[in-house]
């Protein structure tokens, strides 16, 4: 297979609604740090986002499809399992995880995240509020020894549609509909509606000095 078929579905995936919203995201919580040293898990290719504000960035990928595509793009992305991650201990200053719970055992995921962050190191997670919410969230990392310093729902305005067809989130949608979802996001944006329940959970954590 070469290198074009390998990124077209890639490609695809990084111009739905929500890969892009999360992008966002992530983007405007790292300019938050000072740049150092960064583990992106889920989706390889968006480590990007962390690498072009000055991060030293390794991407953990379960898919090796997605590893290929960041790797031809100059990124440092592995093949890995978030439970069981093949990195030293306290190694990183700031971990994005995004949408990589639930997994096979979200206590192990988070344990990792734990053990590879330094003290006083941030992550930043976004979960389906169909697998966790706000309390059960808060108890995972706390159970590991974490800080949470923020948690707030996004997708809100998405509820009830997310609520029926939840593959909105992930799948491949129409043209038209992306679009029109991305301007509800978009407008989102602009609401104060982060203690309201919505679709999605982003939660900002520490490790403790």
């Amino acid at each position: 297979m070469d290198t074009i078929e390998i990124q077209r579905p890639v490609r695809a995936t990084a111009e739905h609604w929500w890969h892009r919203e999360r992008r966002m995201l992530l983007a405007r919580t790292a300019e938050r740090f000072v740049a150092r040293r960064a583990l992106h898990l889920g989706g390889a290719c968006d480590a990007r986002v962390l690498a072009d504000r000055g991060w030293d960035v390794v991407a953990i990928d379960s898919s090796g499809t997605r590893v290929d595509t960041a790797r031809c793009a100059g990124l440092d992305a592995r093949l890995g399992d978030p439970c069981a991650l093949p990195l030293d201990d306290e190694e990183f200053h700031f971990v994005s995880a995004l949408d990589i719970l639930p997994t096979k055992n979200d206590r192990a995921a988070i344990s990792e995240i734990a053990r590879v962050l330094l003290p006083d190191g941030i992550a930043f997670l976004t979960v389906s509020t169909r697998h966790h919410d706000r309390r059960s969230i808060t108890a995972l990392a706390r159970s590991v020894g974490l800080r949470v310093e923020r948690v707030r729902y996004r997708n809100v305005l998405l509820g009830g549609a997310l609520r029926r067809r939840p593959g909105l989130l992930t799948k491949a949608l129409p043209t038209h509909i992306n679009r029109r979802i991305a301007h509800l996001s978009a407008l989102e944006r602009r609401l104060p509606l982060g203690a309201v329940p919505g679709g999605t959970l982003v939660a900002l954590v520490r490790k403790p000095l």
